[in-house]
């Protein structure tokens, strides 16, 4: 999936005084698990909150909720692992 890609502050990324395009299957992602419920307004159901994941009571259907969010926007996630250290993901090529 090819767009405008995100820097590490989750700005668009410049270079050459215009955008960068590229794959941003890992921003949507990014974006995807970011987003708590209710962020967006438009669509109010968007987002995985894993801030709450990562800090708080375990959440049984984090991984779950992420792969079907993630797949709605035609990106498959093979691996979603929640750590100490943060989380680990895996983009399928498929």
């Amino acid at each position: 999936m090819t767009g405008y890609v995100q820097d590490n502050d989750n700005d668009l990324m410049l270079a050459n005084g215009d955008f960068v395009r590229g794959d941003i299957r890992q921003d949507i992602v990014i974006d995807t698990l970011n987003f708590m419920p209710g962020d967006n307004k438009e669509f109010s159901q968007y987002g995985c909150g894993l801030r709450t994941a990562l800090g708080g009571k375990p959440d049984a259907f984090f991984s779950a909720r992420a792969k079907k969010q993630c797949e709605q926007q035609t990106i498959i996630l093979s691996k979603i692992k929640l750590t100490n250290e943060g989380i680990e993901i895996e983009i399928s090529d498929k």
